[in-house]
């Protein structure tokens, strides 16, 4: 077997296998979700700094970050809560 065809048919397991990965992410109701709060200060220009949360799902292995304006608090627990409403532990 060629090369060429060897390669292709690896880059195509890869695409299906990346596709299953984020199916299982949209599933995933991320419990144990952390966040860590990051800021990027000190440039020039400060009304260019930001401040931002990483977080990170130990089920699913995503992560992803959201400016830190946009977290929300629940009314009934006061739960810290990410954008699309996904409860957070802080961490440092």
């Amino acid at each position: 077997m060629k090369i060429r065809t060897r390669v292709d048919k690896v880059n195509q397991k890869i695409v299906n296998l990346r596709a299953e990965l984020e199916q299982i992410r949209k599933t995933c109701p991320h419990q144990g979700l952390t966040g860590t709060y990051r800021a990027n200060v000190g440039n020039y220009d400060s009304s260019s700094d930001t401040y931002y949360i990483v977080y990170r799902c130990p089920e699913c292995d995503a992560h992803w970050q959201e400016y830190q304006h946009d977290i929300r608090r629940d009314k009934e627990t006061g739960d810290s809560l990410s954008k699309d409403g996904f409860k957070f532990t802080p961490t440092n």
